[in-house]
């Protein structure tokens, strides 16, 4: 059999009539090829010489053959880190080694993550906690309650005030 050759999304394929499997320019005496099983694929080889799919215009076939639109890495405004695509917008050096979660270069990377307020580690804050709010060691804000209360502890570590000596004993909130 002659080869004959098919055009498909720009791909020039060599085969021949009556495309059974193994019978290509290069392997005609092998008629024993079995094709890959396509099912669930959408593109690729079928390993006989024959194709399990083409991909549209624009797309890509990927490891797992399926067609895919192609990844444009994205560095806006990124002098470092992962581009979206596996790839890199580029490494930091001395003096700002080091490369924050926004993409920059710094010489320190704020650790606010899973806080309210409090040190950030590099010379800033990580948030207030208004005019009435406590920052507890925990980075996390709370606001003292001392409604009802007198004495004892105003639920953030401070005090709701203190007995006198005549009432000596806070209990729940009530010098007795």
């Amino acid at each position: 059999m002659s080869p004959r050759y098919l055009l498909a999304a720009g791909l020039l394929i060599a085969a021949v009539a009556p495309w059974a499997c193994g019978e290509t320019a290069h392997h005609q005496a092998d008629l024993d090829c079995v094709p890959i099983d396509c099912t669930g694929r959408a593109c690729g080889a079928d390993g006989c010489g024959g194709l399990c799919g083409v991909c549209g215009l624009g797309q890509a076939c990927s490891t797992e053959f399926q067609c895919v639109d192609p990844c444009v890495p994205d560095c806006t405004l990124a002098e470092c880190g992962d581009d979206g695509c596996g790839g890199s917008c580029g490494a930091c050096s001395a003096p700002t080694p080091l490369c924050d979660p926004a993409g920059r270069c710094v010489d320190c990377i704020s650790a606010c993550t899973g806080r309210d307020c409090g040190d950030d580690g590099c010379g800033g804050v990580c948030g207030s906690c208004g005019a009435t709010g406590v920052c507890l060691d925990t980075g996390l804000c709370c606001q003292p309650s001392c409604t009802g209360r007198e004495c004892g502890d105003d639920g953030c570590g401070g005090s709701c005030g203190t007995c006198t000596s005549t009432t000596v004993n806070c209990v729940d909130g009530v010098c007795m």
